[in-house]
């Protein structure tokens, strides 16, 4: 099983390699940093910071916020949709399903193909916004960016948690992708769903268990998690169990689909 899941995973990077999806992750990732570079390479005046203000704290709140609420659940929901349709288009199910393997094999390679792009997004996310920084800092020194550091700890574990907290929306769109051939429902339930989510994160306390809300919810929980004003549970914070347990249910209820999945 490990060594077929390792090929499929070589596969499934061969496919992509130099492809729209290859790109697409690439230029996802980077897309909010470089809006935000622009806006404070321009606008310098207005973000220079008080004395004794680390700057990399609201550059780094403002473009996590941008991408939790909204772009990076877009993201994932794309790029889900996006490399799934690959098979599709290719009637590629086909041809893997006569194949002595187990269908069980197929799914979680590209299950696991798919979150490690998803982190790799993240990982490129992050690179860019110290890089950005960076440069802001080389051009406008008032913007102090080159006077203090980030705190690349407490980033990247907010990273982690936002990792997991897309856990929820991830797990439903990959399922939806596989059994929908036309891509655009997929693409369009997750829109909506996202885009109800935004209006209800707020004002619905059980949207806490929303999967859709769980990015809002990590963002709007960063900063009681800084000062230690929320429970958690081994950590966590609701929204990020109930994301790790629907990711796991429904990726079991998955495996058990698509063992049964009919091609015509």
């Amino acid at each position: 099983m490990l060594n077929f899941i390792y090929k499929g995973l070589i596969a499934e990077t061969q496919k992509i390699k130099g492809s729209f999806t290859f790109w697409f992750t690439i230029v996802g990732s980077i897309f909010i940093p470089f809006v935000f570079f622009l806006v404070y390479f321009f606008r310098y005046e207005s973000f220079i910071p008080a004395e004794s203000i680390n700057p990399w704290v609201n550059f780094l709140n403002s473009n996590i916020k941008a991408i939790a609420f909204l772009l990076f659940p877009l993201h994932v929901i794309l790029t889900v949709a996006i490399n799934i349709n690959i098979e599709h288009k290719a009637n590629s199910w086909k041809k893997l399903f006569v194949l002595p393997i187990k269908r069980e094999n197929i799914y979680i390679s590209k299950l696991i193909f798919l979150l490690f792009q998803i982190f790799i997004s993240l990982l490129i996310f992050s690179i860019s916004l110290f890089i950005f920084g960076g440069v802001l800092g080389f051009f406008h020194k008032e913007l102090n960016f080159l006077e203090y550091a980030p705190d690349f700890l407490s980033h990247s574990k907010l990273m982690v948690r936002l990792f997991i907290a897309i856990l929820g929306i991830f797990s439903v769109q990959y399922i939806s992708s596989l059994f929908f051939k036309n891509i655009i429902i997929p693409i369009s339930m997750g829109i909506f769903l996202t885009i109800v989510a935004s209006l209800i994160t707020s004002g619905w306390q059980y949207s806490i268990y929303f999967p859709y809300s769980f990015p809002m919810w990590f963002f709007l929980n960063s900063k009681q998690l800084v000062i230690g004003n929320i429970e958690t549970y081994y950590n966590l914070t609701t929204s990020e169990i109930t994301s790790l347990s629907i990711f796991i249910i429904v990726n079991i209820l998955g495996i058990i689909m698509f063992k049964y999945k009919t091609i015509k």
